[in-house]
């Protein structure tokens, strides 16, 4: 287990087990229903066939566990360098916008 991350809003670590790796978050700053909402709205784009990481689920199939107040989740790993948007060239942002189809994901988000 490696530490990724450390900060006030959660800290998070990446876990490699025989099947892969995962980045594993423990949410600091809100409670356990807005922690659900925000994996419910990673999934959306997955459930229209994006290439995003998958949530990891628990045997009996929770995205977020809880444990003593604290709520946790796990997704799929994946290694790379992450580009902020003002790191993009207008070209390369118009076309990351395009790939997303962020109208498709605004309706399969579950707040909508």
């Amino acid at each position: 287990m490696q530490a990724l991350n450390v900060g006030t809003m959660s800290r998070g670590w990446r876990v490699i087990v025989s099947c892969g790796s995962a980045a594993v978050k423990e949410v600091l700053d809100v409670d356990v229903t807005a922690v659900r909402r925000e994996v419910a709205a990673c999934r959306a784009p997955a459930a229209l066939g994006l290439p995003v990481p998958g949530p990891v689920t628990a045997d009996d199939g929770a995205h977020v566990l809880e444990d003593g107040g604290a709520a946790s989740t796990a997704a799929r790993r994946v290694d790379g360098v992450s580009r902020s948007g003002a790191d993009l060239g207008a070209d390369e942002a118009w076309h990351a916008g395009s790939r997303t189809r962020r109208d498709e994901v605004r309706q399969a988000l579950p707040c909508r």
